[in-house]
């Protein structure tokens, strides 16, 4: 109990002075633009405070029902090879996407920006949304899932969590649905095979990072983009308003791609029997 009670004051004293922080970060006369607005330092802010959030929230229920499972445990046992992994699988991923629109055609270059303002903080942001999703979808509740039932019920499980976990995408059609649900999967299989969270979030981060920061392929995305593009042709390849997140050509890039991850854990476990 003890020990709870003061994790608890730490974090409360750590939102406080992240709090004071980020707004002496901005001009105090700016401090409702920042609170409400959609800058940069606004979108820090809320996607840090859901993080601090998820990370007391996850503390409190590890304490209470999932003992064991702190954040040490949701490293895994070899917190930097899942890094390692799941990086080279996001950078993978995102680079056959890329490819694969640019030789269907359905990918145009317009131009480069030559200065995004405040790129640094929009890609914390990111990480720090990225990292709270880990922590809800592939972290406790694949670990309780996994516990009470089975490890592929905890695989469905966490995939489908983490489509819900972007259910204002849903509005743009099955495609964008089925688009998430996939890469919830191979995120899944990240986390299994990782053993921790830090795989699908390195991997999840890389995504985001190359199709939406760098390329602005999703129309929707609040994120500015380094480099302008068109992405042309049917619905079905363009992905419409949903942009790459509802092309199927996203959801056979991603179901490829984690077909060949299947093959090379497959293959890495032969070959140390």
């Amino acid at each position: 109990m003890r020990t709870a009670v003061s994790f608890g004051i730490k974090c409360i004293g750590f939102l406080l002075l992240w709090g004071l922080l980020a707004m002496t970060a901005i001009p105090l006369s700016d401090t409702a633009a920042f609170l409400t607005g959609s800058g940069a330092y606004a979108q820090l802010c809320r996607n840090g405070a859901a993080l601090g959030a998820a990370g007391i929230v996850a503390f409190l229920i590890s304490k209470t029902f999932l003992p064991g499972q702190g954040l040490r445990g949701q490293m895994g046992a070899r917190p930097s090879d899942g890094l390692w992994m799941g990086a080279g699988f996001g950078v993978f991923w995102a680079a056959g996407t890329l490819l694969a629109f640019r030789l269907s055609g359905g990918l145009h270059f317009i131009r480069q920006e030559m200065e995004i303002e405040d790129l640094g903080v929009w890609i914390a942001a990111l990480a720090c949304g990225v990292l709270t999703q880990g922590i809800l979808a592939h972290g406790l509740f694949y670990a309780a899932m996994e516990g009470q039932f089975s490890g592929n019920a905890a695989l469905v499980g966490s995939a489908v969590l983490f489509a819900a976990l972007h259910f204002p995408q849903w509005k743009y059609g099955p495609a964008a649905f089925l688009s998430l649900l996939a890469m919830g999967f191979a995120l899944s299989l990240l986390r299994r095979y990782s053993g921790g969270i830090l795989a699908p979030a390195a991997a999840h981060f890389a995504w985001d990072f190359a199709a939406g920061i760098l390329f602005g392929g999703f129309p929707f995305d609040p994120y500015p983009s380094v480099i302008r593009i068109s992405l042309n042709g049917p619905a079905w390849l363009s992905g419409g308003q949903a942009g790459m997140m509802g092309s199927l050509l996203t959801i056979a890039v991603t179901l490829g791609a984690t077909a060949l991850l299947v093959l090379y854990v497959s293959r890495k476990k032969r070959k140390k029997a």
